[in-house]
């Protein structure tokens, strides 16, 4: 950074003075010639060499090492690094920085990461690596950094970064400050991070309990004289005889009337099926889609494609079309909304989600649908997702290059199937919990954003000499 551009030390408390990185630290990196000539990456070593990937915003992230020997190490004695030192990435995500650990290994800078080794008569290195961090020094990086394919600095740039400097002693009472603050913000925003693992938790925890009955107990016996499931199905199978649909002409005439699979202890009330009996299960053909298809950016009608499922939520993003003549030639795998989806080939198989509500819409290649004409279609969606259902589907997922299920091995998916009016209340109760749950994310999502903003706050603070008392002893 040119001299002119240093900012006026009048700003600065009594005693503090700015000074260039330069000044007061070594900066170096490991050159490329050196990496291509002598390093031979090993899985296991007696020198670990420190990547980007071990640099995070002020933590080392001590896994996924690799390894070069001693002789190696020794022969590039200037980018050896020694405990203390300050790591910061220069290329892609610039500006993350750690000081390297006093945990016993020896240490080597591998690729696109620096180190500044300070002299600890001018400066205490914990105080520089929160200006790096700073609101002020972040700044100071990205704005002098290259923008050519990837951002990136130059070791240059790194010394130019103008840092303000108070005395040695007020350093120490800033980092000490610094440090008892952000670990309340940090403890804060641990427990934070956990959240999306307990609403996991907490959904499968509900899913299990409606899918075996157990969500709707004391409701059962607040409704003793509803039908049971048996008792629906054995109407719903009248009604498709007076009312015959081709897609149940192949479909079993009657159920069990008691069931206790995988230990579970189904209600009486409820009974077993298999999805092929409770719905209509098809895809597009293979041939359909080398024949019919060409997908473009804009047209007719958008498809479904199998990165469009997630598991519980549709994700309406990077979607093709396909003309509506080719819709309308194809009529099986049309969707008219509210259908359930389901992944059948890929590394998301066994994903289930609705299909949009509103508009027509049509499935591409890799996933199916399920098209109901009794059962709750949420209730399905539920229990597809629940551990129960997700096992059964996966259990008969072909492992091959790549997974994949038959629409035979769909249709043959056991189901528990709960009373027409329990399957009603099921799905109230879930969509109510997993209301809560949204609501919960959300909070900890606007929480996780103010711990951001009180950490930002604490390091401006801190580089103003706003944070401890200048001068005191």
């Amino acid at each position: 950074m040119p001299e002119a551009e240093t900012p006026d030390s009048g700003v600065l408390p009594e005693g503090w003075d700015y000074l260039k990185i330069g000044n007061f630290g070594f900066v170096t990196k490991l050159a490329g010639f050196e990496f291509t000539k002598f390093f031979n990456y090993q899985d296991e070593g007696e020198v670990r060499v420190v990547r980007i990937l071990n640099i995070g915003f002020g933590n080392f992230i001590p896994e996924n090492f690799k390894f070069i020997d001693r002789l190696t190490s020794s022969n590039l004695s200037r980018s050896q690094l020694s405990h203390g030192d300050i790591l910061i990435s220069y290329v892609g995500s610039i500006g993350k920085a750690a000081i390297l650990p006093n945990d016993g290994y020896l240490y080597h800078l591998g690729p696109n990461v620096a180190k500044i080794v300070v002299n600890s008569m001018i400066c205490d290195s914990r105080y520089l690596l929160n200006y790096i961090l700073s609101p002020e020094g972040q700044e100071q990086l990205n704005t002098t950094s290259k923008a050519v394919t990837q951002s990136s600095l130059s070791m240059k740039q790194i010394r130019s970064v103008i840092v303000p400097l108070p005395p040695l002693p007020e350093q120490q009472r800033i980092v000490a400050r610094i440090e008892g603050l952000l670990a309340h913000v940090n403890e804060a925003r641990g427990r934070l991070q956990k959240v999306p693992v307990i609403m996991k938790q907490f959904r499968q925890g509900v899913l299990a309990a409606a899918c075996s009955g157990r969500l709707t107990e004391g409701w059962r016996e607040e409704n003793p004289n509803i039908p049971s499931a048996f008792d629906d199905i054995t109407e719903l199978c009248s009604s498709r005889k007076q009312k015959p649909k081709k897609h149940f002409e192949k479909s079993p005439t009657s159920l069990p009337k008691e069931i206790d699979v995988d230990n579970v202890d189904i209600p009486d009330s409820w009974c077993l099926a298999n999805v092929g009996f409770l719905g209509f299960v098809t895809k597009l053909a293979g041939f359909e889609y080398t024949k019919y298809f060409h997908l473009s950016d804009s047209g007719d009608i958008p498809v479904v494609r199998a990165q469009n499922v997630q598991m519980g939520k549709f994700v309406n993003s990077n979607i093709k079309f396909i003309p509506l003549e080719t819709s309308n030639i194809l009529e099986r795998s049309q969707l008219n909304g509210n259908e359930i989806l389901i992944v059948y080939v890929g590394a998301g198989v066994g994903n289930v989600c609705l299909a949009p509500s509103e508009g027509r819409w049509h499935l591409s290649s890799n996933v199916g649908k399920i098209e109901l004409d009794w059962m709750v279609n949420k209730y399905l969606l539920f229990y597809l997702q629940s551990e129960f259902g997700l096992n059964k589907i996966l259990s008969v997922s072909k492992a091959t290059a790549q997974p994949s299920l038959s629409m035979g091995a769909i249709r043959d998916t056991v189901v528990y199937v709960p009373p027409l009016a329990e399957q009603h209340e099921i799905v109230r109760r879930v969509d109510a919990l997993f209301a809560r749950a949204e609501a919960v994310e959300r909070e900890a999502a606007a929480a996780t954003k103010r711990a951001e903003t009180l950490t930002q706050a604490v390091l401006g603070k801190a580089f103003r000499g706003e944070l401890v008392t200048t001068g005191e002893g």
